[in-house]
Formats: C-alpha cells, structure tokens, sequence
C-alpha cells in the first residue's frame, strides 16, 4: 500500500492506562414473588419464604448488597459502593382490585481497580 507504519512512544502501556481509569461493576438481580400467602425470595444464594412484603424486600435488599459487594472485592475492586434498584410489578383484577405479580430487585457493586496484590507474587 505503500504506507509506514507509525506507532506512538508510549504505545507499550496504552491498554495499561485504560485498566487504571477503569472500574469494576458487578449487577446481580433478586426476585420477589406471591407464594402461597406469603411471599417468596428467589435468587443465586437460594429461595426463603416471608409472610411479609416488606419484610421480603429488606431481606432482598440485604442480600443483595451482601452478595455484589463481595463478588466485586473478590473481582478486586476497592472502595465499593452498592446502588439497588426496585421495580414492582403490579396487575388489575376482574373486579378492580390490585395485584402483586413481582418485584425485581438489582444490586450495582462499583469499585475502582485495586493497584496492587495483598498476596505474594507466583514465580
């Protein structure tokens, strides 16, 4: 093509300083649905069972922020901070009335990559 080349002096850590200005984000999600008169938590730690709504949410809510946070630090993010959003999910009976179908809970972990191992390097 007749062309040369032309490759930067710093070219060597280019994807060096993408990893230091980037984050980690980790989502995990958490279903809230009617069981039995009763409600029932649905997510990757397991299903538990509440009479309560609100007391289903802020379970939800715990395990939640429990869980993304400790997969972000084991994915090596410090200084994490956790946002969880809540969509509830509402039908209309026959007769008018409300109706709880779901409620779709989803936890944000972001952190910012650690710059260094806590462990000893592996020769």
């Amino acid at each position: 093509m007749g062309t040369q080349a032309v490759i930067p002096f710093y070219a060597g850590v280019a994807n060096a300083v993408g990893a230091v200005t980037s984050a980690i984000v980790i989502k995990e999600e958490l279903y809230i649905k009617p069981f039995q008169g009763g409600f029932r938590i649905h997510s990757s730690s397991g299903i538990a069972f509440f009479d309560d709504l609100g007391d289903a949410s802020e379970e939800g809510k715990r395990r939640l922020r429990e869980m993304a946070y400790q997969k972000a630090k084991k994915a090596g993010a410090e200084e994490v901070e956790v946002l969880i959003d809540e969509k509830e999910n509402w039908g209309t009976a026959r007769g008018g009335d409300s109706i709880f179908i779901e409620k779709t809970m989803t936890a944000r972990a972001m952190g910012n990559p650690k710059m260094y191992s806590e462990s000893t390097p592996v020769k």
